[in-house]
């Protein structure tokens, strides 16, 4: 057999093999995003677990600054998913996991910039629950932070409804799947209109 013979073979054979482990799973383990959830009180909770109904997340490590929170949190999402999330309580630990492809933040307004910005430093694609519109003061160094970094940033507002919020979710994900050229709801979006 030549050279050229054996590497067509070669080809063929491992062409097959890849196809074949393939179609074991329904879905691609890359057609999966996974999720850090930041903040374990029931907002977060509940946009984490529209997120997983989604069939397109999982959630693969939680942190909350309360660690009763972030247990309870832990064995809520178990119940929905086939693999417990790991407990974090070092927030740039979590951060610094490479196969973690989307931060949810969705805690208080006190709180979110920290987590917002350090997120933004570690390069992270970010789902961030805003409750409440912010002033262009509030809003402006965090605008300032998404434009020294790749990843994507999407409010959320839950607040305005469950549909509201399957909505954006969805928006979310169609763009990081890349079936859409932009989020429908950057960072700018946050604002308070006047």
């Amino acid at each position: 057999m030549g050279y050229k013979s054996f590497c067509c073979l070669l080809l063929l054979l491992t062409g097959n093999v890849s196809l074949r482990a393939q179609g074991i799973d329904d879905i691609s383990p890359m057609a999966i995003y996974n999720i850090g959830l930041v903040g374990c009180d029931s907002i977060g909770v509940n946009v984490l677990k529209t997120f997983i109904s989604t069939g397109e997340a999982r959630c693969v490590a939680v942190f909350d600054e309360k660690t009763t929170l972030a247990e309870s949190a832990e064995r809520e999402i178990t119940s929905i998913q086939d693999k417990a999330p790991l407990l974090y309580n070092d927030y740039c630990k979590m951060l610094d996991r490479r196969d973690l492809d989307i931060v949810l933040i969705a805690v208080s307004k006190e709180e979110q910039d920290k987590f917002f910005l350090k997120a933004c430093e570690y390069d992270k694609n970010i789902y961030i629950e805003i409750s409440q519109c912010l002033s262009p003061e509030e809003i402006q160094p965090l605008v300032d932070a998404t434009h020294r970094m790749s990843g994507v940033v999407q409010v959320g507002r839950s607040s305005l409804g469950v549909n509201n919020m399957i909505a954006r979710i969805k928006d979310f994900l169609s763009f990081l799947s890349g079936l859409k050229d932009k989020t429908s709801y950057p960072i700018e979006s946050a604002v308070c209109l006047e």
